[in-house]
């Protein structure tokens, strides 16, 4: 998405029994790791409850 020299990406991460993550970055990687960041985030606040 966006124009050639300012891209930007959308990436949506999942793990089991937990709602998806949705990230952008201006980098693929960026993007991805933003989005592994709130999955690892919502991991260590879980308290064994989880909701799916």
């Amino acid at each position: 998405q966006g124009p050639a020299h300012a891209p930007s990406f959308e990436i949506e991460a999942r793990v089991a029994n937990f709602p998806a993550a949705l990230a952008k970055g201006g980098s693929k990687q960026a993007a991805e790791q933003a989005a592994a960041q709130i999955l690892l985030d919502r991991l260590a606040t879980d308290d064994g409850k989880n909701d799916g």
